[in-house]
């Protein structure tokens, strides 16, 4: 697989070259699944294991997933290096890597090359100011798949009660079976929070000739 250096430290992998060179901001760090498998046998190690992770995969199918192109947001060295090897577990999709919060203020271009944002909610200093960011990208970017991790939850959320910032919460660090379940839930929750909004502005189309007939009338 071909590979771009983009300026000193910055090097994407890839297809998505041209389009991250062309970003706003640059993607400091972007792996494919061969380049995870090739640096260290873990990976292969594991499957070879056996029994638990071969069971693991019967229950819960991983179709999809290695096609998403997942962005994590906010994570130290050591954060992202424990959550792209669980990613690679799962042999899931292009994943990039940008530390800079800021970036979920950038423009389209940059966010159309993705389908899956993860944050690491703990990074922001200021929990006030990290709801309002992630309404305001909520709004702007409502197709998009969210996902908050932090230390500080006691549990996975995979609900839609935080569908206002987020399609799904996770505790970190993660293993490959809850990634797994969140990215699932995280996919299913967009669509069933798009379906719904669709269906809100279909029925405020369709009230609003009744509603300024009936103002007319009166």
């Amino acid at each position: 697989m071909g590979s771009v250096s983009v300026r000193e430290g910055v090097t994407v992998m890839g297809s998505l070259a041209q389009k991250i060179i062309s970003a706003t901001r640059p993607v400091t760090r972007l792996w494919s699944n061969d380049l995870h498998r090739a640096k260290g046998g873990q990976h292969n190690l594991l499957r070879q294991s056996g029994g638990l992770w071969a069971e693991f995969e019967r229950r819960l199918s991983v179709e999809g997933i290695s096609t998403l192109r997942t962005l994590l947001l906010g994570f130290d060295a050591k954060e992202l290096d424990q959550t792209l090897y669980v990613f690679g577990l799962l042999d899931a999709g292009v994943t990039a890597s940008i530390a800079d919060l800021l970036t979920l203020r950038e423009s389209d271009d940059l966010w159309e090359m993705f389908d899956v944002v993860m944050i690491n909610h703990d990074a922001f200093e200021d929990p006030e100011m990290a709801v309002d960011e992630y309404l305001v990208f909520r709004e702007r970017f409502a197709h998009k798949t969210v996902l908050l991790v932090s230390r500080h939850v006691a549990q996975d959320d995979l609900t839609t009660e935080r569908a206002a910032i987020c399609d799904a919460t996770l505790r970190f660090p993660l293993s490959p079976e809850r990634l797994l379940l969140g990215l699932k839930a995280g996919q299913s929750n967009r669509e069933t929070r798009l379906a719904r909004e669709e269906r809100l502005a279909r029925e405020a189309m369709q009230s609003y000739p009744r509603l300024t007939s009936h103002a007319s009338g009166a």
